[in-house]
């Protein structure tokens, strides 16, 4: 469904340039289909296993919302 949806926007596009606003739009749509090569490539096998890996992605998540939330504050003084 969204291929059908992509293809229609990307139609309307070419065809009537000022029908889509923001090419924003259109380029969504393409997000999910970066994932088609990793799920091929996938070999049933479990990825590494390390203490470094598994405690760089807990750690990644907060640490990035803090950056951001300063870098904010930083630009925007709010």
């Amino acid at each position: 469904m969204t291929s059908f949806i992509m293809l229609i926007y990307i139609i309307l596009y070419f065809v009537y340039p000022a029908s889509i606003p923001n090419i924003g739009i259109l380029l969504t749509g393409f997000g999910p289909l970066i994932n088609i090569p990793l799920l091929l490539s996938y070999n049933g096998k479990r990825g590494k296993n390390n203490a470094y890996i598994k405690w760089g992605f807990y750690w990644f998540y907060p640490v990035h919302l803090t950056l951001l939330a300063l870098l904010r504050y930083l630009i925007l003084g709010w």
